[in-house]
C-alpha cells in the first residue's frame, strides 16, 4: 500500500521529469554590428535592420565607428556573449573576420563569395534579373554583363546562357581589363536589341563617356549601382533591403551555415533615357519601379 507521503514523493518526481523534458529552449541571442553612417546610407541600414527585426526577437545593436579596431569590438562582443553576429557593410565584416568571433558571423550589405563568408551577398541572381527584363523590356534579346572574375555582382544560372534574353558574360580580373571589355562590347558588338550591365564600381568619368556613346547608339545601359541612374543608365537593379534583412534573420535562426544571394530585387528607372530609346511604360509597369528619375 502506498502511503500519503510516498504518493506525494511519486507525484513530485513525475512533475520534475515532466518539467525537465518540456523546458523552454533558450532564445537565440543575436548581435547586429553596423557602421555609423549619414544619409542616404543610413536609410539603407535602417531598412535592413527592420527586416532583421521581423525575424529575430532577441537583438542587440552596436554602431561601429569609422576608427574602430578589432580589440574595440571584441571587448564589446565579449560583454554581450551573442550566439550569432550579423555584420553589415564591408568595413565591419573586415574587422570581425580578424576576431575570434569569425565563425559566428552572418554577413550582409557587401559583395562576397561562398568561400569567404556565410550570409546574404549583394550579388544578384541572373534569373531574377532576366525575369524583370523579360517583363519590362521584352524587345531585348541579349544582356551583356561586365564584372570582375573574383567578385560577381550578378551570379549566372546555367539555364540563362541558352534562354531569351540571352546572357553574355565577360569577366576581367582588374578595372582596366573590364573597361577594355566594356569598350569592345559598346563599340563592336552591342546593337539596339541588346542591353549592357555595367561594372558596379566603374569610375564616374568613364561612366559619363560610356553613357554618351550608348545614348548616341541607342543602346540600353543597366547597372546594379543605384547612383548610376543619374548618369544615363536606364534601369538599376538592387536588393530590396527589408527582404535582405529578413533573409539575414532567417539565417540567424538556422543552425546551418550557408550563403545566399539576394532573393527580392527592386528596379529603378531613368524615364528620360527610356523615352530617348523609344520605350514607353504603361502605368501598371511604372508602378512597379521603386524609384523613377524623370
Amino acid at each position: 500500500m502506498v502511503t500519503g507521503i510516498s504518493k506525494f514523493a511519486l507525484l513530485l518526481s513525475l512533475l520534475l521529469v515532466y518539467s525537465s523534458s518540456h523546458t523552454t529552449p533558450k532564445e537565440m541571442r543575436v548581435l547586429v554590428l553596423y557602421p555609423m553612417t549619414s544619409s542616404p546610407l543610413k536609410s539603407i541600414y535602417a531598412s535592413t535592420i527592420k527586416g532583421i527585426k521581423n525575424k529575430v526577437n532577441s537583438l542587440t545593436f552596436i554602431k561601429v565607428p569609422e576608427t574602430a579596431t578589432v580589440a574595440d569590438l571584441q571587448l564589446q562582443i565579449d560583454h554581450h556573449r551573442p550566439d550569432k553576429i550579423i555584420v553589415l557593410g564591408n568595413k565591419t565584416a573586415h574587422i570581425i573576420k580578424k576576431s575570434h568571433y569569425a565563425k559566428q558571423v552572418i554577413a550582409g550589405l557587401l559583395y562576397f563569395n561562398p568561400s569567404e563568408l556565410n550570409g546574404v551577398s549583394l550579388t544578384l541572381d541572373s534569373q531574377s534579373l532576366l525575369i524583370h527584363l523579360a517583363r519590362l523590356t521584352p524587345a531585348i534579346k541579349r544582356v551583356f554583363i561586365v564584372q570582375n572574375s573574383n567578385q560577381h555582382v550578378i551570379e549566372p544560372h546555367p539555364s540563362n546562357l541558352t534562354t531569351q534574353p540571352l546572357l553574355v558574360i565577360r569577366e576581367g580580373n582588374d578595372l582596366l581589363t573590364n573597361m577594355r571589355l566594356l569598350g569592345q562590347i559598346l563599340e563592336q558588338e552591342a546593337t539596339v536589341n541588346d542591353a549592357i550591365v555595367l561594372p558596379a564600381h566603374i569610375p564616374n568619368d568613364i561612366l559619363y563617356e560610356v553613357s554618351k556613346i550608348a545614348w548616341n547608339k541607342n543602346i540600353m545601359l543597366l547597372s546594379t549601382n543605384l547612383s548610376h541612374l543619374k548618369y544615363g543608365v536606364m534601369m538599376t537593379f538592387y536588393p530590396n533591403m527589408v527582404s535582405l534583412g529578413e533573409q539575414l534573420g532567417d539565417l540567424a535562426n538556422n543552425d546551418m551555415k550557408t550563403y545566399e544571394t539576394a532573393k527580392t530585387v527592386d528596379v529603378s528607372l531613368n524615364k528620360r533615357v527610356a523615352q530617348h530609346l523609344g520605350i514607353e511604360f504603361k502605368q501598371p509597369l511604372l508602378d512597379s519601379f521603386s524609384i523613377i528619375l524623370k
